[in-house]
């Protein structure tokens, strides 16, 4: 099982950390160390120890916050380098309104960035287009309609 577990979490190539009750170190995947100052021997060490490369956040008191308040905490957050991450915070939930630690996961999301960029600068362009032309636009969605 516990093999199956580490596959799992290697090959979905999220980053993830996992902190007990005292918020101590107990587990990471290896895509957590492009932003964050780990290594297999900080298991077992607290978190706060830690150094990061995040930008504008308190990852110690959002991490605090969950732990605490029981609440997930959802937010973008940006690294030195420029990526973009979805970063989840959970209380590590070990049974009914029981919980132990807490969990956080960090997914990529540059390339959903980048799409909505390009979709700005064409919403953009479209609408300069328009506007040069004398012309006008309309939608109509039939479903909505019936």
């Amino acid at each position: 099982m516990n093999n199956d577990l580490d596959n799992l979490l290697t090959n979905l190539r999220v980053a993830t950390l996992f902190l007990d009750h005292n918020l101590e170190i107990r587990r990471f995947t290896p895509e957590v160390t492009r932003f964050i100052r780990i290594i297999d021997q900080n298991i077992g060490r607290p978190f706060d120890h830690l150094t990061h490369d995040l930008m504008r956040i308190d990852l110690e008191q959002v991490v605090k916050q969950a732990n605490t308040g029981h609440a997930r905490v959802e937010r973008e957050v940006r690294d030195r380098a420029g990526n973009t991450y979805l970063m989840r915070v959970f209380p590590y939930r070990i049974g009914h309104e029981i919980f132990s630690g807490v969990l956080l996961t960090f997914i990529n999301i540059n390339a959903s960035k980048r799409t909505q960029l390009q979709l700005r600068r064409s919403e953009e362009s479209y609408r300069l287009a328009q506007k040069a032309a004398g012309l006008g636009a309309w939608s109509w969605d039939i479903v909505s309609a019936l």
